[in-house]
């Protein structure tokens, strides 16, 4: 029965009806949780616009859409040994080296273990004036559950 009392407006003589009150206000309470979702528009202050996830990546992935190519940035063991299908390989560290080689017109589809190096590849290619450069969140292994989850078993991920 410990229940904090947070309404100091009980009604006199109906102490045996608190129960039931109680529970009424929370549900009231309630009904103002709906109706928030039209924060998520203006976009997370510690997400990028150029964040894409698993979901809408693998229906760009899958249908003609997909125009651009997709760069992962892990070091080659990493890339040997789990990589998505027609993806390249080019190490963070050695992007500079490769940047000349790249269409700063294309789409860009950047990916590596978890989306923190896949995000500091992307910044530095918008600061090299590339305009269509995308991150996939979560990186390799979030879009290996959300395959394996989702859709089952593909030959996307290749793994050795």
């Amino acid at each position: 029965m410990g229940h904090q009392q947070q309404h100091s407006h009980q009604h006199r003589g109906h102490h045996h009806r608190h129960d039931h009150e109680h529970d009424h206000e929370h549900d009231h309470d309630h009904d103002h949780e709906h109706g928030h979702d039209h924060h998520h528009d203006h976009g997370d202050e510690y997400g990028h616009e150029y964040d894409i996830y698993p979901k809408r990546f693998i229906e760009v992935y899958q249908s003609s859409q997909l125009e651009g190519q997709i760069i992962d940035v892990r070091d080659e063991w990493e890339f040997k040994k789990v990589r998505l299908l027609g993806s390249i390989n080019i190490p963070l560290r050695h992007m500079p080296e490769h940047i000349d080689s790249l269409n700063p017109s294309q789409i860009y589809y950047i990916i590596c273990s978890q989306g923190i190096r896949s995000s500091f590849a992307a910044e530095y290619l918008i600061e090299s004036e590339f305009s269509h450069v995308h991150v996939i969140q979560t990186g390799i292994y979030g879009l290996c559950e959300y395959i394996e989850d989702e859709i089952g078993d593909t030959p996307w991920i290749i793994k050795e």
